[in-house]
């Protein structure tokens, strides 16, 4: 087995808490699961081993193949680990905006990374626009995933290799009440979309995409939809690739930033799921699905990448903030051992070494009393009835401070141990117990 057999057959699960009381259950295809973390990883298989099909590439040459790919991180993250293997050299085009955390990730994993100035589609600083001129310029093998065919086929089948779409049918047994998925290059909505249409023509296709995307408003009306900013990376677009093909998809629910973020927490708090804001994107539309009546069957979506992959960005920051402000600093313990013997010596020890004038036995029991109430009731009036009780007796115990700090047998001091007092807090009453030592004393 190599990596290429290793991407794939990724678990399917159900999302027992945020789905409840829904009419439709809704199920999650992990597909951060894969090697790379990412769904990606599909795609850059299928462009790697389709250009060696037609002979454009040639694995462990020497000197290396060059694949070249304007990506926003992850089909980068699955070209380099599929490159890496087959000995091809491979350069990642990424827009500025994307997250520190991908550029460093894919300089581990030995890709070469070339960051874009933002621009339009029709700007020459775009990524994509920027891959596609290196890669003419010096005869590398530009892997076009916004437009190679093998992107759509990676999730229909067919190539003798795993892909989504046969996954997604065997795993629910043929019973599927809708698909839905965010599309960044099409190509997986796009081929599990034909797929499932194919073999179960009830099926229902649905597009999440965020707003400020244009991709949804073409899916709903024919016409793109304003290019505007979102914060969600990897999805939506200004301008329709041609591996979306609209025919395989009934709607597109617009989902905003705020509502991807939030469900992102809460998949990882409630499902166990630590994935990325696209994934968020993807459960929300989901949901919106499965809460609708003229939907009959389960609803399956996409969980496309790790969370790992954002540590960087404001919104991972925001939710890292906000975490920590919860955390519990514990202090150093410290065995409570006032009433014995050895914890009143080794007072008597730490207040000499410190130059500290000496407790005597009765003082240093009245201080221990007070704290281990604080500690069991935190109650300021009982704190204060067990502090009068104290004064209260003060005039007989200080008659009695010289004998306890003189009175010594063998050496060894009796008054440590001759009275060991503790609190038994019953009914809300305080009660001094006292040993026979310490009935004797009296």
């Amino acid at each position: 087995m190599d990596i290429t057999e290793a991407i794939g057959h990724t678990p399917l699960i159900e999302l027992k808490r945020l789905a409840v009381g829904l009419p439709n259950r809704v199920f999650v295809k992990c597909e951060h699961m894969n090697p790379g973390g990412s769904v990606k990883d599909r795609t850059a298989r299928a462009l790697i081993l389709d250009a060696e099909a037609r002979g454009v590439l040639k694995p462990h040459q020497n000197p290396p193949m060059t694949i070249i790919e304007g990506t926003a991180g992850n089909t980068g993250m699955g070209l380099a680990l599929v490159a890496g293997s087959r000995g091809y050299r491979c350069i990642c085009v990424i827009p500025e905006r994307v997250a520190v955390d991908k550029r460093v990730a894919l300089r581990q994993l030995g890709a070469e990374v070339y960051i874009a100035k933002p621009g339009g589609m029709k700007s020459p600083d775009n990524f994509r626009n920027v891959a596609a001129r290196l890669a003419e310029e010096n005869g590398w093998f530009l892997a076009n995933q916004f437009h190679n065919p093998a992107n759509v086929i990676a999730h229909y089948g067919g190539t003798g290799v795993t892909a989504t779409g046969p996954e997604i049918f065997e795993q629910t047994g043929g019973t599927i009440g809708a698909f839905v998925s965010a599309a960044g290059t099409g190509g997986m909505i796009s081929g599990v979309g034909r797929y499932l249409k194919e073999r179960l023509p009830g099926v229902k296709i649905v597009m999440a995409d965020p707003i400020g995307s244009g991709l949804g408003e073409w899916i709903n009306t024919g016409e793109l939809g304003p290019d505007g900013p979102f914060a969600v990376e990897g999805i939506g677009s200004a301008t329709v690739p041609s591996n979306l093909h609209r025919e395989a998809v009934d709607w597109a629910e617009k989902i905003s930033d705020a509502d991807s973020f939030a469900m992102v927490e809460r998949l990882s708090r409630e499902e166990g799921l630590p994935v990325g804001g696209s994934s968020g994107t993807n459960v929300v539309a989901a949901l919106r699905v499965a809460a609708r009546t003229d939907i009959v069957g389960p609803v399956v979506t996409i969980a496309a990448d790790l969370w790992d992959r954002y540590r960087s960005t404001p919104w991972m920051k925001a939710w890292e903030s906000r975490e920590a402000e919860g955390l519990v600093f514990m202090q150093p313990y410290v065995a409570k051992t006032y009433r014995s013997r050895r914890g009143f010596a080794a007072a008597r020890r730490e207040q000499l070494a410190r130059g500290e004038p000496q407790q005597s036995r009765r003082e240093h029991e009245r201080d221990a009393e007070t704290r281990d109430l604080a500690d069991h009731r935190g109650e300021a009036e009982r704190v204060d009835a067990l502090v009068l009780r104290q004064q209260q007796r003060a005039p007989a115990d200080d008659r009695r401070v010289g004998a306890d700090e003189h009175r010594t047998a063998g050496g060894r001091e009796r008054g440590a141990s001759s009275a060991r007092p503790f609190l038994a807090l019953a009914g809300g009453d305080v009660h001094r117990v006292l040993d026979a030592d310490a009935d004797r004393d009296r």
